[in-house]
C-alpha cells in the first residue's frame, strides 16, 4: 500500500467541453418525467448567478438529426434549468456508450436513485433493469439499495395504471396515494384496486385506516387475509391503545383546578365537541375491554364459564 508521500495525480482523459444546448436532446427512454418546477427555478437562478458548476454527461449520436448531435445520459435537470436561465451553452462530458441498455444502466448509476423521482418512475426503471437480465442482487447493487427495496418497487408495477397515476408528484401530497399504501393494494384483486385507492385518497385515510380497509376487502372477497406477521399486527394494536391511554391520562393528571381554567378558554362549539369526544372514547374503551377480555385469553375465558 502506497504511503501518502507516494500518492500522485492520475491522468483523466475526460474533457469538459461547451456544447450549444440546441445540439443536445434528452434521452427519450429516460423514465423520469416529473421535475419540480420550484426546484428547477432555483437551479436556473443559481446557474444564472454563478454559472453551470456540474457538467452534464452526453453521448454523441452516430448520425445527427437536424441540429441534434448529442443525447443526455445524466443531467436533464441542468439541461432544463439552462433553458430557463437562457444559457446557450452547456458544459458537458462526452462519453462512449456501447448500447442503449448500457446507456440506461449508466443513467441509473449516475442519476436515477437520487431523491426526487416518483415511485412509478423508480418502479419501471427497476423493472426495465430486470427485463435486461439483471438479478435482484445486481439491481440492488446498481442502485445502492437492499434486495427488499427492489422487490417492493417491482411489486407496484402490478397495479393498474389508474392507481399508479395517483402516486404522481403532480398531485398535492395530502391527496396523493402513498408508496406504503400502494404496496398494500398490490395484494388486492385488480378489480378493487382503483375503488379502494380513491376511497383512501379522497378521505385522507391514515396508513392504519387504509390497511384495515384493504384487509377487510381482501377477506370479504375471498382473497384470504392481508399477509402480515401476527406479531407485527399485535404491536400496532398495542401501540395505538397505549398511546390513547397515555394521552387521556396526561389530560386527567392536569388536575381538576387547572383543567377547569383551560376548558373555560375554549369556544362553545369546541367545548361541546370535547364532551362528545370523551363520550365516544369511553364507549370505545369499554368495547375494547370487552373484545380484549374475550379474545386475548380465549381458553382461560372458556374455562371460567
Amino acid at each position: 500500500m502506497k504511503s501518502e508521500k507516494d500518492l500522485e495525480v492520475v491522468s483523466d482523459t475526460s474533457l469538459v467541453v461547451k456544447i450549444p444546448r440546441v445540439f443536445i436532446r434528452p434521452d427519450p427512454n429516460q423514465p423520469r418525467k416529473h421535475f419540480d418546477k420550484d426546484l428547477l427555478g432555483e437551479l436556473a437562478n443559481s446557474i444564472h448567478s454563478v454559472g453551470q458548476v456540474v457538467p452534464v454527461i452526453v453521448r454523441k449520436l452516430e448520425e445527427p438529426e437536424g441540429l441534434i448531435r448529442y443525447e443526455l445520459i445524466d443531467g436533464e435537470r441542468r439541461w432544463l434549468a439552462c433553458d430557463i436561465a437562457r444559457e446557450k451553452y452547456l458544459k458537458a462530458i462526452v462519453v462512449k456508450i456501447g448500447s442503449k441498455d448500457e446507456q440506461f444502466k449508466q443513467s441509473i448509476i449516475a442519476n436515477f436513485c437520487r431523491e426526487g423521482h416518483t415511485p412509478t418512475e423508480t418502479a419501471f426503471s427497476v423493472k426495465r433493469l430486470q427485463d435486461m437480465g439483471n438479478t435482484l442482487a445486481d439491481i440492488a447493487k446498481m442502485c445502492g439499495k437492499s434486495s427488499t427495496w427492489v422487490v417492493q418497487y417491482l411489486s407496484i408495477t402490478k397495479l393498474c395504471p389508474e392507481v399508479l397515476a395517483l402516486l404522481s408528484h403532480d398531485i398535492e401530497e395530502e391527496d396523493r396515494l402513498s408508496f406504503s399504501t400502494a404496496l398494500l393494494l398490490v395484494k388486492v384483486s385488480p378489480e378493487f384496486q382503483l375503488e379502494l385507492a380513491k376511497v383512501i385518497c379522497n378521505n385522507h385515510l391514515t396508513q392504519f385506516q387504509a390497511r384495515n380497509l384493504i384487509a377487510k376487502t381482501v377477506c370479504q372477497h375471498g382473497g384470504g387475509r392481508l399477509v402480515e406477521k401476527p406479531s407485527k399486527e399485535f404491536e400496532v394494536v398495542f401501540g395505538h391503545t397505549l398511546r390513547a391511554k397515555n394521552w387521556a391520562k396526561t389530560v386527567v393528571e392536569m388536575g381538576e383546578e387547572r383543567l377547569r381554567e383551560i376548558l373555560k378558554g375554549g369556544k362553545l362549539q369546541k367545548r361541546i365537541m370535547l364532551l362528545e369526544i370523551a363520550d365516544e372514547a369511553e364507549k370505545s374503551f369499554a368495547k375494547l375491554k370487552t373484545l380484549f377480555s374475550k379474545h386475548l385469553f380465549p381458553k382461560e375465558s372458556g374455562k371460567k364459564k
